[in-house]
């Protein structure tokens, strides 16, 4: 045989210790040299090259998959590299000891300036009993690939032919390289583990410490009914719940990691849980099945339902206002918060501080009259303005003496000296407890006779006015 690899006496030492103690030899680098100018002839008790021209990491150490014992070593030369011929090869192990080494067939490696350039890969074998005591020690970053192993390591895997639009490729079987491409339904198979915890709450108790499962992502149930993360409990540590309000002494929690959606009750007024939208035009008679709030609003426009839009005053026989209403007491209010209510009417009832707040319109005590909006029966009046009373002529009083009197009104009433008198249905007698005094009016004070005039109020009954923000 021409050309050949030994181990080196230092490298038959290094294996044979590496393989009574269960140790490994980490093998770095490879070594080229010239030989000096001559063909060389490998002996065991060298501990260098003949006269080495160049050393590099290895690029790669591997078994031969055909013989076990053969162990591969590969050294990548670069194409800048050059101006010498190979003659020599070397395997260096960390220690920098000279392990193996052969001699290889001429070959020149050329330099770019020369006008020719090539990667140099350079194989050598050495066989040993165990080759897995010898390892491949490297600094990656500095390493070469070829281009044959590039190919064979990724390009090959990229280029797998076949397979349709939306299937996926999966392993065929254990053998290497054997893939085959399926429909996504057929190729994955999930199987969740579902992990239960079971405890029993004591009085007053309101954190719960989980010994087999973690806390995000679970289901918990008390006395079987299910609770909501961040309403009725949160997450407190990896493996801790604290509830918003403690449970009588003895309740059942239950908590499932991984809970199959089968496993979650359904909701009802009693108990949350999951939902079932109704189908659009789902009958009025249907009692078990959820719509969202878009689809209400729909329904009850259809049914011709109106519901108040903000602005609109309404009377209630209450003394506070109700859900989604305000006293009209002229109060000044958020103009964030009640947004629509300020879109609606604005600062016709007061600007409030003038940029965050605005009033209410102030209706206690108020009667309440249409805007004339144009029709001329009440001209000149805005949407909000308030108007004083008028005072109405309604009788005239003659005098008889200082204390006494007669009232002529339009009902011809008789007004005596006692202040008994007969007044229209509804009008309520405002005579005064003095003497002589009548409707307000002293008698002794004016002539004979005089028109008198006063306010004119009907009969009424009192109720709260609320608007709707």
């Amino acid at each position: 045989m021409a050309y050949f690899t030994i181990l080196t006496n230092i490298g038959q030492a290094k294996i044979a210790n590496a393989i009574a103690l269960g140790q490994q030899i980490q093998v770095t680098e490879m070594a080229l040299g010239d030989g000096n100018g001559n063909p060389t002839a490998p002996n065991q008790v060298q501990t260098s090259l003949v006269r080495q021209v160049y050393r590099a990491q290895l690029n790669q150490l591997s078994v031969d998959p055909s013989n076990p014992n053969y162990v591969v070593a590969e050294l990548i030369v670069p194409s800048d590299v050059g101006g010498w011929t190979v003659r020599e090869v070397g395997l260096y192990d960390a220690s920098g000891d000279l392990i193996a080494l052969g001699n290889f067939p001429d070959t020149y490696k050329p330099q770019l300036s020369e006008g020719a350039s090539r990667d140099l890969v350079v194989r050598i074998i050495i066989e040993v009993s165990n080759a897995s005591v010898v390892q491949l020690k490297i600094d990656p970053t500095v390493v070469l690939a070829s281009r044959q192993w590039v190919d064979a390591t990724f390009l090959r895997r990229a280029k797998v032919a076949g397979g349709l639009a939306g299937q996926v490729l999966t392993k065929n079987s254990n053998t290497a390289e054997d893939f085959k491409w399926v429909d996504p339904s057929a190729a994955v198979s999930v199987i969740v583990d579902v992990k239960p915890e079971r405890q029993t709450l004591s009085a007053g108790q309101t954190v719960v410490n989980f010994a087999s499962i973690a806390a995000t992502g679970i289901a918990v149930y008390v006395e079987g009914v299910r609770l909501i993360e961040t309403v009725d409990y949160n997450i407190t540590g990896a493996a801790q719940i604290t509830l918003t309000n403690s449970f009588p002494a003895g309740s059942v929690i239950h908590s499932y990691q991984n809970e199959a959606l089968d496993g979650i009750a359904g909701a009802s007024e009693a108990q949350r849980g999951l939902i079932k939208l109704a189908p659009a035009g789902a009958p009025a008679t249907n009692a078990t099945d959820a719509i969202t709030p878009a689809t209400l609003a729909a329904a009850l426009q259809a049914l011709g339902v109106q519901v108040s839009p903000p602005g609109q005053v309404a009377a209630f026989a209450r003394t506070n206002a109700p859900n989604g209403w305000l006293k009209a007491n002229g109060a000044a209010v958020s103009r964030t918060t009640y947004s629509s209510l300020f879109a609606a009417i604005g600062t016709t009832f007061g600007a409030g501080d003038g940029s965050s707040t605005f009033n209410l319109p102030d209706l206690r005590g108020e009667f309440l009259r249409g805007l004339d909006d144009g029709r001329g029966v009440d001209p000149a009046r805005t949407l909000g303005s308030a108007q004083a009373g008028t005072q109405i002529p309604v009788m005239t009083v003659s005098k008889s003496t200082a204390t006494t009197g007669a009232l002529v009104s339009p009902t011809a009433s008789a007004l005596t000296a006692d202040g008994n008198a007969s007044y229209p249905t509804g009008m309520e007698n405002q005579q005064s407890t003095s003497p002589g005094t009548y409707l307000g009016v002293n008698l002794s004070t004016i002539g004979n006779s005089a028109l008198v005039s006063y306010s004119v109020r009907p009969r009424n009954v009192a109720l709260l006015f609320c608007i709707k923000v």
